[in-house]
């Protein structure tokens, strides 16, 4: 009797091993860093505004996830919310300068695997940034069609400072050269999931 309780656990313990390291769905998850970049055009009567997020995607399945398509979605206090899509992968360079990759395309991410990627996410016009608390929603598509609702979600939130407003508002003092600013987020993880099916 003993024996067959033992034989039982381990067939147990085999089957949760392979499931575990072979048949597990993947499972991702977006983390992005604890600042995003908000930049701004050439010139202001070129209207396009853009977020910049470190992202870092999170596999925990056995099988390979592929991001198909990601989101912001700004939502100031008093206003509609703003739909920013990516736009360009970006890199770093010469610390915190980013310059652009390459487009958009599906991600994969490999089993058990951390990949950073920098995401630009822009829009045809430009926000009127006006001081005062904003919401962001990172949103992705991981192993689905954009179709669907997304299934992957992580809230943050920023403050406009009134100097950040102005500064905005200034032509860059180099041409051609896009105004870039840091903005800290206020919480760093207000909430966050992967949401199956």
């Amino acid at each position: 009797m003993v024996s067959i309780g033992i034989s039982l656990l381990a067939l147990a313990i085999s089957f949760l091993t392979l499931y575990r390291t072979h048949l597990m769905q993947a499972r991702v998850k977006v983390s992005p860093g604890d600042s995003i970049d908000i930049v701004r055009p050439i010139y202001n009567s070129i209207a396009h505004d853009s977020i910049q997020v470190a992202c870092t995607f999170t596999n925990d399945g056995a099988q390979t996830g592929v991001i198909e398509k990601l989101a912001v979605i700004l939502h100031p206090t008093d206003k509609p919310p703003i739909l920013f899509n990516w736009s360009i992968f970006f890199s770093y360079q010469d610390g915190h300068r980013t310059v652009p990759k390459e487009k958009v395309h599906s991600l994969p991410i490999l089993a058990r695997q951390t990949h950073f990627e920098g995401v630009q996410f822009s829009i045809a016009d430009q926000v009127d940034w006006a001081p005062g608390k904003y919401r962001l929603e990172l949103l992705g598509w991981s192993n689905r069609t954009c179709e669907k609702e997304p299934n992957l979600r992580h809230l943050m939130s920023i403050t406009v400072s009134e100097q950040l407003v102005k500064d905005l508002a200034r032509e860059p003092s180099v041409p051609l050269t896009p105004i870039l600013h840091t903005v800290m987020l206020d919480g760093f993880e207000i909430a966050s999931w992967p949401k199956d099916g």
